[in-house]
């Protein structure tokens, strides 16, 4: 074996991964100048790595840029569709499936409801079947798509973390999540958690894109949080970080789906709204009601509904306070169904918030709704491809695509 040889290679696919990173995330039109400030790499070098970009079509030159002296710099545009990414949002009770270009276009998606967390292998048949139908649609075959990236509404587990922590969902206990889907489909596969995934989305491309730092916390069924520290994924020691559903809100509360009591989870999270105003006003538990018809009926002056929700901002904010002042991100956002709510529940969130953080945590951390909505989280899977795709140990393969 040449080492010499290998090391070459491996120098120029890390030049390579850190010019594409320039590149996705900078301004859509950059000059090799540009890439030489931001990489701090020879002239000579990112000449060499863009004309390696310019022969696989990742980048085409569009013209040319103002002058700061000397003569005036030829600019380079990513073609977005170069490559494509497949997202597959696997909720608590739905299925979410996404195709974007590079810039994060939505190419296609696909959504129903499912019930997940009971159906394990039944809901992996489904994502496969949606993920055919949806690349169908866009008219795309799998040598235009760079990998397949998966979220799941739970903390990974395992070595590899490769599978979910099934402690809610005993039904997927064991279940290799990505082996299900890769007799289908021959792409490089991702599995990141939903809170994870949703942060990633609004750090490409939603309010997280100019902050290093951010919190996304996802209020669905479970409530969950993804935590990016200096633009990376921040997991813990076992990967369970951001599990703030789970911090205690009430010492001697209401008993928790995780066994223990008093778990914010259990008052902001879907199925503890439903239970209170169920329970306030009388109506059977096992009445169809959704949280779009409490958010509906308080929007129309249903005075228990409004509480209810008004106690679940209240909650959050005491949460979101113990976040700021452990954590301290540049900006929380705030993502799922209950934010259709709006001012009943973020001003309950701010004003608790604000009584029990820090004053200067407060006054520089904005609280936001996620900018993605409910895409957020199968855009993130997607999102995630892309980030993956332009690592080193998967750049060769991008760049073959077309």
């Amino acid at each position: 074996m040449n080492f010499q040889s290998v090391n070459v290679s491996l120098i120029r696919e890390q030049n390579l991964s850190l010019v594409l990173q320039y590149l996705l995330q900078n301004s859509p039109q950059t000059s090799r100048t540009d890439l030489m400030r931001l990489t701090h790499l020879s002239g000579t070098t990112v000449s060499a790595l863009v004309n390696i970009l310019l022969n696989s079509g990742f980048v085409s030159e569009t013209g040319v840029g103002e002058s700061i002296g000397g003569r005036r710099p030829i600019t380079l545009e990513l073609n977005p569709t170069f490559a494509y990414s497949m997202g597959v949002d696997i909720g608590a009770s739905h299925i979410t499936c996404m195709i974007i270009d590079l810039k994060g276009n939505v190419v296609a998606s696909l959504s129903e409801p499912f019930d997940v967390i009971h159906k394990a292998h039944a809901t992996m048949k489904r994502a496969k079947e949606l993920l055919t139908r949806m690349l169908e649609i866009a008219h795309l075959d799998l040598s235009r798509v760079a990998g397949l990236g998966v979220s799941i509404p739970a903390p990974l587990d395992g070595e590899k973390q490769d599978r979910l922590l099934a402690f809610y969902m005993p039904d997927w206990e064991g279940m290799v999540v990505l082996d299900e889907l890769r007799p289908f489909f021959d792409l490089p596969m991702f599995l990141e958690n939903d809170a994870n995934a949703g942060g990633i989305a609004e750090k490409w491309w939603g309010v997280g894109r100019q902050h290093h730092s951010l919190a996304f916390i996802k209020l669905g069924v479970g409530v969950g949080a993804g935590l990016i520290i200096n633009d990376e994924i921040y997991r813990g020691f076992a990967g369970s970080a951001g599990e703030i559903g789970h911090t205690t809100i009430e010492s001697k509360g209401r008993l928790c789906r995780c066994g223990n009591r008093g778990c914010m989870e259990s008052y902001v999270g879907i199925p503890g709204i439903l239970k209170d105003v169920q329970s306030r006003r009388g109506i059977s538990e096992s009445s169809l009601m959704t949280i779009e018809d409490v958010i509906a009926a308080a929007k129309n002056g249903e005075p228990v509904n409004t509480e209810v929700l008004q106690t679940a901002g209240r909650y959050l904010g005491i949460a979101i306070a113990n976040l700021l002042n452990l954590v301290n991100p540049e900006i929380v956002i705030l993502n799922g169904y209950i934010m259709d709510a709006g001012d009943m529940l973020m001003q309950e969130v701010v004003s608790s918030m604000l009584e029990r953080t820090l004053p200067l945590r407060a006054e520089f951390t904005p609280i936001v709704a996620s900018r993605l909505g409910r895409d957020a989280v199968a855009m993130g899977a997607a999102t995630l491809v892309i980030h993956q795709s332009i690592q080193p140990e998967y750049i060769n393969r991008f760049l073959h695509l077309t």
